[in-house]
This record gives structure tokens, C-alpha cells and sequence, in this order.
């Protein structure tokens, strides 16, 4: 059995871990990150998002 091969098949595969892992973890700040900036919802009058009446 080479014991290189299957150490670097580990360390690849514990590579495309970290990334995956991370990719979601950025994904997620992303996400929280362009919340604020869109601001508050419109509530003035003529907005969608103004309450009825």
C-alpha cells in the first residue's frame, strides 16, 4: 500500500472540506452584509410597503 497516495488523497479531501465549509460560512456574511444596506422598508405613503388605510 503507498502510504503517500492515501495521505494526500486525505489532505485533498480535507482541502475541498475547508473550502466547502467556508464557502457557506461567506455565503452567509454575504447575505448579512447586503441586508443593511437596503435599508429599512419604504413606509411612506405610495410605497409598497405602506400600511393600509
Amino acid at each position: 500500500m503507498n502510504l503517500d497516495r492515501i495521505t494526500g488523497f486525505w489532505q485533498l479531501n480535507a482541502t475541498s472540506q475547508w473550502l466547502d465549509r467556508h464557502a457557506v460560512v461567506s455565503l452567509f456574511a454575504l447575505l448579512n452584509c447586503a441586508r443593511p444596506l437596503a435599508g429599512p422598508p419604504d413606509r411612506r405613503a405610495g410605497s409598497a410597503f405602506a400600511p393600509d388605510p
